[in-house]
């Protein structure tokens, strides 16, 4: 069930709702106001939809600190069935947030977390993507057997590894992915453990000049046909 009391605050215009996943998860997991960029600088990403209509919005909002703003190319909002709104991707839809430096890991560790639901992984979707040529870069996608895979490269090589749980289940869940440069990637769906693979042979720099992409990565057309509400990512630290 909902936890109706942060519900009610947080159903006013200008308010946002950590919304995801489903499931055992049906509650608002946080609340702010949009017009606040958080503070904390390792936080390079943080993209969630408003409950009021959004649906004449041609880009979409960047509540970190660097304010990457991304423009929707196709992509369409939908509600679902809680009331709040997402992105839908039909397959051939992205949202690009132009390069900058902040969106650029380096060496360093980082994380990212995403919320998607989809039923359709037969293209192998990319979820999240700062891929260039050589692979090289970083990013999250969904096999066709509905794993989600994280994906880490640099010029001497890369390392991409599925995971377990079948995520294809047309229900929002939640992805989060550790890159611990000197250990491992590790992967959780809806906070439980999936996978884990070893990265620290990818140590040298993953910085790209791409753009950041959402539903699609730019070297392989493998898009998403799914929705994505809420966007993170974290430098230089773990979720």
């Amino acid at each position: 069930m909902y936890n109706t009391s942060v519900l009610d605050k947080v159903q006013k215009p200008g308010i946002v709702a950590i919304a995801c996943p489903e499931g055992n998860f049906q509650h608002v997991l946080d609340y702010h106001e949009s017009s606040s960029p958080r503070s904390d600088k390792s936080l390079v990403l943080d993209i969630a939809f408003p409950l009021y209509s959004p649906s004449s919005r041609l880009r979409v909002y960047d509540r970190s600190p660097f304010r990457n703003i991304g423009t929707i190319v196709g992509a369409t909002f939908i509600r679902d069935h809680r009331g709040l709104w997402l992105l839908s991707f039909d397959g051939d839809d992205k949202i690009t947030i132009p390069d900058h430096a902040s969106l650029d890991m380096g060496t360093g560790d980082f994380a990212i977390a995403v919320c998607v639901k989809t039923s359709n992984v037969v293209t192998q979707p990319w979820v999240v993507s700062k891929w260039a040529a050589g692979n090289t870069g970083y990013g999250i996608d969904i096999t066709n057997a509905g794993k989600v895979r994280a994906n880490i490269g640099d010029i001497d090589g890369f390392v991409t590894s599925p995971g377990n749980a079948d995520i294809s289940d047309g229900v929002l869940h939640l992805f989060k992915v550790n890159f611990d440069r000197s250990d491992n990637a590790t992967v959780y769906i809806d906070d439980a453990f999936d996978n884990i693979a070893d990265i620290s042979d990818v140590e040298k720099d993953i910085s790209t000049a791409v753009d950041l992409t959402l539903g699609v990565n730019l070297i392989f057309p493998s898009s998403l046909t799914g929705s994505i509400g809420e966007v993170w990512i974290k430098k230089g630290g773990l979720f």
